[in-house]
């Protein structure tokens, strides 16, 4: 019961604000304000899967904490040993939602999905079930067909549909290959003078005695990396320095974008290598879906309503086992 009790913490801000917003919205000085009203509105979509997460497992808590004694006659000790399955297994489930949310709100960038095809038709079906399942979670996402399937665009999402990514075989109509590139800033490099260290000291070698006596050499250090960089050329301390560090700050350029080159090149191998991967199959005549990567049969027609909650779950919870 410690972790019940645990997860209960976590989601309680949320319900907490929850209800704050509702009492917002009744009072008439808020109600007059539409853009507050529309903001806060907004704001509670998002926390509507928290809020039922946490009275789902409230509920399922007290419903094992309040199973009666299995003292009794046989028929009694049946019907008691039932009645504690049924509320054994709604706890499991519920804790499951609530860790898998918990998971799910540590990678909350913002997406770009593409369904490859042959099929348009077919790679729209199944990006609408993602448009639906994002907007039960309070996600605005759009969906538009391209030359090559479909495409769908959220500000947030990446996260929980992280597990979408691979081939899904479909009994009667095809294929579709599902991609996930989440929409990120290119970050640009930029030297952080904390990190240097600046040594002065006397210069050596040919140039004249004020060359030789005055500390003009300038030794700077990168301290994360350890890279060094001397100048003592010039005849000012300024002007060696401020070519030790142009000539530092080109060097750790250089490094930077040849380690985000190397990062692209393996994202770019590792992303087409798992869309190639089969990862899910949609059985049409039996309504049915099975995820090669997790146990259970799950039902077509709630996965077309963007009731997905169970495949998420279970991919985002066999992701972070150790957690």
């Amino acid at each position: 019961m410690q972790e019940s009790t645990l997860l209960l913490a976590y989601l309680c801000p949320a319900y907490e604000r929850n209800s704050e917003i509702n009492r917002l919205l009744s009072a008439p000085e808020v109600n007059i304000d539409k853009l507050l009203c529309a903001r806060l509105l907004a704001e509670q979509g998002q926390l509507a899967e928290w809020c039922r997460a946490y009275e789902q497992l409230k509920s399922a808590l007290h419903a094992v904490e309040t199973l009666p004694p299995q003292e009794g006659d046989e028929e009694w000790q049946r019907l008691v040993r039932q009645e504690t399955e049924v509320a054994t297994h709604a706890l499991s489930a519920a804790k499951q939602r609530a860790r898998a949310l918990l998971l799910l709100r540590k990678d909350d960038r913002a997406l770009e999905m593409t369904l490859s095809a042959q099929d348009t038709a077919l790679a729209l079906r199944m990006g609408e079930a993602y448009r639906r399942y994002l907007a039960r979670v309070g996600v605005q996402a759009t969906l538009s067909p391209t030359a090559r399937g479909a495409l769908l665009q959220a500000n947030a999402g990446h996260g929980r549909l992280s597990g979408e990514v691979g081939t899904h075989k479909w009994s009667t109509s095809g294929a579709v290959c599902v991609q996930l590139v989440p929409k990120e800033e290119s970050a640009a490099f930029a030297l952080d003078y904390r990190d240097v260290r600046i040594d002065i000291f006397c210069s050596s070698g040919k140039g004249g005695q004020n060359v030789n006596k005055v500390e003009t050499a300038v030794r700077v250090t990168h301290l994360p990396t350890g890279t060094v960089v001397t100048c003592q050329d010039e005849r000012s301390q300024r002007a060696n320095k401020l070519r030790a560090l142009a000539v530092l700050e080109q060097r750790l350029r250089e490094a930077w974008e040849q380690t985000k080159h190397n990062a692209e090149r393996q994202t770019a191998i590792s992303v087409r290598t798992q869309a190639q991967t089969t990862v899910r199959y949609y059985d049409e005549a039996n309504a049915e879906v099975r995820d090669v990567r997790l146990s259970g049969v799950y039902s077509l027609r709630q996965w077309e309503k963007g009731e997905m909650d169970a495949l998420v779950d279970g991919w985002t919870l066999l992701q972070h086992q150790t957690v």
